[in-house]
């Protein structure tokens, strides 16, 4: 609105807005604000199309074993201060879990490093800016330009303030 009251321009809304944080201490988010007409169809089409961009085809379902042995690994990590052995956690995993059983041990530590990896360290790749058409490009152009035109009026503006010298008590209020 205040757009509009200040320059007259209808405000633009985005019906669905996509915002990508990632930092190295933490992974991926992706955050998606959906006006609430927006169709559940088209909120899940385009968060797959945004996951295909950014993952691939390789981006597959994890299985919730394979996500409940890596809550275990790392629980057992932070109550210990560091990872216990992998032959340790093994044994206790068959102990408390004889239903999900691992008989080998290498199979139990690879699926505990894949899942690592698959969930905090999962290779990504942002999807390239689309290139601006030319009525874009020129578009840009001139809001560049009022916008240094802006910033020059203000800086004149400014700079004649300062020239005329200090205002004194008596003229504050005669303006």
């Amino acid at each position: 609105m205040t757009l509009w009251l200040l320059s007259g321009q209808r405000p633009r809304f985005a019906p669905l807005k996509v915002k990508i944080r990632y930092k190295n201490v933490s992974p991926l988010a992706v955050t998606l604000i959906a006006h609430p007409w927006l169709s559940a169809k088209t909120v899940q089409n385009n968060y797959l199309k945004l996951q295909r961009q950014l993952f691939g085809k390789d981006n597959y379902r994890l299985a919730s074993r394979s996500l409940d042995v890596l809550r275990f690994v790392e629980g057992r990590t932070r109550e210990e201060g560091k990872r216990p052995s992998f032959r340790k956690l093994l044994e206790e995993w068959n102990r408390e879990r004889p239903e999900e059983r691992f008989a080998d041990l290498r199979n139990f530590a690879r699926v505990y490093k894949d899942t690592l990896d698959r969930v905090a360290h999962h290779p990504f790749s942002l999807p390239p800016p689309k290139p601006l058409s030319l009525a874009a490009k020129r578009k840009r152009a001139r809001k560049v330009a009022e916008a240094e035109g802006i910033t020059e009026r203000f800086a004149s503006a400014l700079k004649a303030t300062e020239d005329s010298g200090p205002v004194e008590r008596g003229d504050e209020e005669k303006n």
